[in-house]
């Protein structure tokens, strides 16, 4: 699918697996990010093209970065001049993921081995190391000392560079939590559910704050809905219910192609999500274009 460009849209920066960066001629402190067609899983092993995923996604991830400003979550996200293109903040991006879970799913399963479906009291948050190669593994905070006894203080920004200190990854992750249940509360008004969510940490120079970077869409988190919904009493300190059918419930997130769905599902799925994205974030997207 070909696109407008913007007027003042510089050279190709970085060219990652599904979306694209590019400078801002005149401005030093702003980028455009471009998504494409392409979808990828399983850290880049399965590749394909799904038709109107580019535009699906620049829409819902322009409505809810631009109601995440307006409700104090600081992203990078300033506007969307046109279809496809979004500006930002320039952040140099930390090789980290920040992972929360309000449901346990996914492979929460796997690697915790709790029963499937578990509705938390509290979302519960993990950071990982972004890195395919290694399968984005677990990298505890309490390493950093560890590491810089054993190797030196520069060998930890070495291996892991542009990473929060502790505290500013304390604070990144409380703030994931707060803005994952609201968006939780929210989703259930409209009768889906938020069940885990995936954020990147990105620094900006001209704001002097860590932000939350990329975008944000069902590629980054798991939204079902919940009519058939069955559950049970599930009484630990930590939870309450357990949703016995989460599997069974309509996906409306890049699972379907996780999964092994056809492009053509994967097509429509992204197609429904946008539709409850311009329900419940109506208000919302500061665009400088009419939407496709």
């Amino acid at each position: 699918m070909s696109f407008e460009k913007p007027e003042d849209l510089g050279p190709l920066i970085v060219a990652g697996k599904v979306k694209e960066v590019y400078e801002v001629e005149g401005n030093t402190n702003q980028v455009y990010i471009h998504s494409t067609d392409k979808a990828t899983a399983g850290d880049g092993e399965r590749k394909a093209v799904v038709t109107g995923k580019s535009l699906a996604t620049w829409e819902m991830s322009s409505r809810l970065m631009d109601y995440l400003n307006k409700k104090g979550f600081k992203t990078g996200y300033i506007d969307s001049p046109l279809p496809g293109y979004i500006r930002s903040h320039k952040l140099d991006m930390a090789a980290l993921e920040v992972i929360g879970r309000k449901v346990i799913t996914g492979s929460a399963v796997r690697k915790f081995g709790l029963p499937d479906g578990i509705v938390m009291n509290t979302a519960i948050m993990e950071y990982n190391w972004k890195n395919d190669d290694e399968h984005d593994p677990v990298l505890p905070v309490e390493l950093r000392p560890i590491i810089q006894a054993t190797y030196g203080d520069n060998s930890f920004r070495e291996r892991f560079p542009a990473l929060p200190d502790s505290n500013e990854l304390g604070q990144f992750i409380e703030t994931g939590r707060v803005m994952g249940e609201k968006l939780y509360m929210l989703f259930r008004e409209h009768g889906l559910l938020f069940c885990d969510w995936k954020t990147e940490p990105g620094y900006s120079t001209e704001v002097g704050k860590w932000m939350i970077g990329d975008w944000f869409t069902p590629d980054e988190f798991r939204l079902r809905k919940m009519e058939g919904i069955e559950t049970v009493g599930y009484e630990t300190p930590f939870s309450r219910t357990r949703i016995t059918n989460l599997g069974a419930l309509g996906k409306l997130d890049k699972q379907v192609f996780r999964d092994g769905g056809s492009v053509e599902e994967t097509s429509r799925i992204y197609g429904e999500a946008l539709k409850v994205f311009r329900e419940v974030f109506e208000e919302y997207g500061n665009f400088g274009c009419e939407l496709p």
